[in-house]
């Protein structure tokens, strides 16, 4: 019998090969799209490649509050920080990079897909934050400081709480990956698996979207109330309004 990951046709092994190592430009696309929206919501985005020396398997990515780019390299092993000006530099070494999010504080924290850590990179120093997990994939914080974590091939969605306790949150969704905070602390999960998109609230789910092919990361712009979602074997990127309506 195939696993999930063996039936959409990549192994655990090579995964970060093909399916983390996807279209650099679908996720820059992802990030433009939803940066250009909160800096005017009017304007059309201009998505223009942007070629870094020595990235292997670009996934997750964030700007910090002075339009730096965070770009996490699972096979590269590190985090490369891009600034407004175009300059890259290689600001953390680790095994294997995936979701970025900042804390409350400023600080970076990143997923380590296969050491089954989160991270935390604070005062130039790269520490545990979150340990004992299985496969994490994305992270996301809410306004709460509450560290939200996809266990991919576990079905699992975590939560590491501003307390420093590690709770389930849910446990009925299909490799789990994309995860974006929405208004009202409400919380998308996407299933790199059946295509779906949920709203998890009060640990428990519902559907809030179906999108054609299978998605992987996910981003939130608050002023719109629109989730964007990058779909891998789509090749597109989808926004879905705060009623569920899927356009592209």
């Amino acid at each position: 019998v195939l696993s999930s990951t063996e039936k959409f046709g990549y192994s655990l092994s090579n995964r970060s090969s093909q399916m983390k190592s996807y279209s650099w430009n679908i996720l820059l696309t992802l990030l433009v799209l939803t940066f250009g929206l909160s800096l005017c919501f009017a304007q059309v985005a201009q998505v223009t490649t942007i070629p870094i020396l020595g990235l292997d398997g670009p996934n997750g990515m964030i700007i910090d509050q002075h339009d730096n780019i965070y770009i996490a390299s699972e096979r590269g092993k590190k985090v490369t920080r891009l600034s407004p000006d175009g300059k890259s530099e290689d600001i953390i070494a680790c095994d294997s990079p995936d979701g970025l999010d900042f804390d409350r504080h400023g600080n970076l924290v990143i997923s380590n897909f296969y050491s089954g850590v989160v991270l935390i990179h604070k005062n130039n120093k790269l520490d545990t934050l979150v340990k004992g997990l299985h496969h994490p994939a994305d992270i996301k914080f809410d306004k709460h400081g509450n560290l939200y974590i996809t266990e991919f091939d576990k079905n699992e969605v975590m939560v590491f709480t501003s307390k420093g306790k590690v709770e389930l949150v849910i446990n009925d969704i299909v490799d789990p990956f994309g995860l974006a905070v929405g208004k009202g602390n409400d919380l998308y999960v996407a299933s790199n698996e059946s295509e779906e998109i949920y709203k998890v609230n009060d640990n428990s789910k519902v559907l809030f979207a179906t999108i054609p092919g299978t998605i992987s990361y996910l981003a939130y712009h608050q002023k719109s109330e629109t989730l964007y979602v990058a779909s891998f074997t789509g090749h597109k990127i989808y926004k879905v309004s705060n009623g569920g309506k899927v356009s592209v």
